[in-house]
């Protein structure tokens, strides 16, 4: 029949669309989207963070420093304000300044399905790992475009930082062990929690010979373990020269020194934050790998 024919014609012409133009496809219908909601959205209201990151974006595009309303400022994420020192470079008016920082949240959280579409297609189909970089920026965190908040940056990076680590525990070399490297410096330089990345990278290589049931898994990841615990030295030297305590590299987040937590209280917030995530993805993942 000619519906028939023309059915598999239209498929073949769908099949023929390349994986990148499918993902550029969402990536820009995503945040357009995205630019279009972010309107609605007037002012700042998640407080005082945006206000501190709209003042370092303005200060980076104005003097080339950072600080808060002409006081030099640390602690806080570097990589952030560098993104939307543009927009406040470009326009004096702040609401319209405020305007395009939104707009450019929204091109950089929208691009967390290209990273989500690079780890699904090393596991699934090619359907199926479009799909998964549609689930990416259709998540109901892509609202934090609205509002001046690391974690718009913060959600590409992370799941760039896991494309990375994957392609190391697949096969270590010098090249992929480097890219990682900037994968988390980028990640750091974001949000100082993501330095819990580097307990993962430890974590990781022996949580892979115990499941293959071979310690000799171990032998390949020697130059990373290696690396790992080098740079992690280093970097206690180096605080420990500066009179500085470890708890310092999480900047503005060190205030959680200051208090402490026994081994219930760690185990009944990680329960919560189970609970919290099985009910932001529906429960059905959760259930599907039980």
């Amino acid at each position: 029949p000619r519906s028939t024919s023309v059915d598999d014609s239209w498929r073949a012409r769908v099949a023929r669309v390349p994986d990148w133009a499918w993902v550029a496809g969402i990536v820009v219908a995503s945040a357009a989207l995205r630019v279009w909601l972010v309107r609605a959205m007037p002012a700042p209201f998640v407080f005082v963070d945006e206000l501190i990151y709209s003042e370092l974006a303005r200060s980076v595009a104005d003097a080339g420093s950072f600080a808060v309303r002409g006081v030099p400022t640390s602690g806080y994420s570097t990589l952030y304000p560098l993104l939307l020192a543009p927009a406040y470079a470009l326009f004096d008016v702040l609401p319209s300044a405020y305007a395009l920082a939104k707009a450019t949240n929204a091109v950089a959280m929208s691009l967390a399905a290209v990273p989500a579409w690079l780890v699904a297609r090393r596991v699934a189909g090619r359907g199926l790992s479009l799909v998964c970089a549609v689930i990416a920026v259709a998540i109901p965190s892509m609202a934090y475009t609205a509002t001046v908040v690391t974690e718009t940056l913060f959600y590409p990076l992370a799941l760039l930082f896991a494309w990375t680590f994957l392609r190391v525990l697949e096969r270590p070399s010098g090249g992929r062990v480097a890219v990682l490297a900037a994968a988390l410096v980028a990640a750091v330089a974001t949000r100082s929690q993501a330095i819990g990345f580097v307990g993962a990278v430890v974590l990781a290589p022996f949580l892979l010979a115990l499941l293959r049931s071979d310690a000799r898994v171990l032998r390949r990841f020697a130059p990373l373990l290696g690396g790992t615990v080098g740079l992690g030295l280093l970097v206690l030297v180096a605080q420990l020269a500066r009179g500085r305590s470890l708890s310092d590299l999480l900047g503005a987040y060190s205030v959680v020194r200051e208090g402490g937590y026994d081994v219930g209280q760690v185990l009944r917030f990680w329960l919560w934050h189970v609970e919290v995530v099985t009910l932001y993805v529906c429960v059905v993942p959760v259930a599907t790998l039980v």
